[in-house]
């Protein structure tokens, strides 16, 4: 599973998004729009090693909701 921020400047989505295309197996990408690298941390946008790091308490949110999604799904192709 592959979670990422649209506006990832440090980890752009666009390299995810083939790294998908090489992939095998159950593997899901989600991008979060308008979101930074680090969407999941506290505190807001700031300047890091040259790259934007922000949290995004939305995208948290929805993240945490897809990786849930994500492990049921897996759970019941296991039984």
């Amino acid at each position: 599973m592959i979670l990422v921020g649209e506006k990832d400047d440090w980890t752009p989505a666009d390299g995810c998004t083939y790294a998908m295309r090489l992939a095998k197996g159950p593997i899901e990408l989600h991008i979060y729009p308008g979101a930074y690298h680090g969407f999941d941390r506290p505190g807001g946008l700031v300047s890091f090693l040259g790259h934007w790091v922000g949290g995004d308490a939305q995208a948290t949110q929805q993240a945490h909701t897809d990786v849930e999604n994500f492990l049921t799904k897996l759970e019941s192709s296991t039984k």
